[in-house]
């Protein structure tokens, strides 16, 4: 799967160059980071894939697909049955009505600007407590201090921290780039 973010990208955010054996383990974290985003936001977002499923359609009602933007209405099919359909504003009307299989494209060309800077952030949270604790760990970071060194981690995401997003945050993205339906695909 492709990921949202690039290790230019990361580069680009963070001020750090990375070259040699970091661009894998680099590439791997923003990959991790674009499934964490995925699975938050129900479906792939980028790049435009191909999904199918079934639902039950009327004829002449409009039926909006349940993943935008749509890149093409690839086929609606209803077994033994000759139909036409419309396509229209992200949907379709049919003349027919039945349990269909709708098969569509769906997608963006290219990676959100949205989700390419959150994919860096979870990366960079995941660096940054490896580069502090030698080890990946399920809290964040919740306090530094200065004198005789001392960090504080929290233990769970309900106190800030940990590889997850705000839940300000997340509802943003879900608003912005996300579904009413879990639709998964292949390109």
């Amino acid at each position: 799967m492709t990921r949202f973010a690039e290790v230019t990208d990361l580069q680009a955010r963070t001020k750090v160059v990375y070259a040699g054996a970091d661009i894998p383990w680099v590439e791997a974290l923003l990959d991790d980071a674009s499934a964490h985003l995925r699975d938050m936001l129900g479906w792939q977002v980028f790049p435009a894939a191909q999904v199918t499923y079934v639902t039950k359609v009327w004829a002449g009602i409009f039926n909006r697909l349940p993943v935008q933007p749509v890149v093409s209405l690839d086929s609606v099919s209803i077994p033994d049955t000759y139909m036409t359909f419309d396509v229209y504003d992200g949907g379709f009307e049919t003349d027919t009505n039945g349990i269909a299989t709708i098969t569509f494209t769906a997608g963006y060309a290219a990676a959100p600007a949205s989700l390419v800077s959150w994919c860096c952030v979870l990366a960079a949270q995941v660096m940054d407590t490896i580069s502090k604790l030698g080890m990946l760990s399920n809290g964040g970071l919740s306090s530094v201090a200065i004198d005789d060194f001392k960090a504080v981690w929290a233990q769970s995401s309900e106190t800030g921290g940990g590889y997850t997003l705000p839940a300000s945050v997340v509802a943003q993205l879900r608003a912005a780039w996300g579904t009413t339906a879990y639709v998964t695909g292949s390109a």
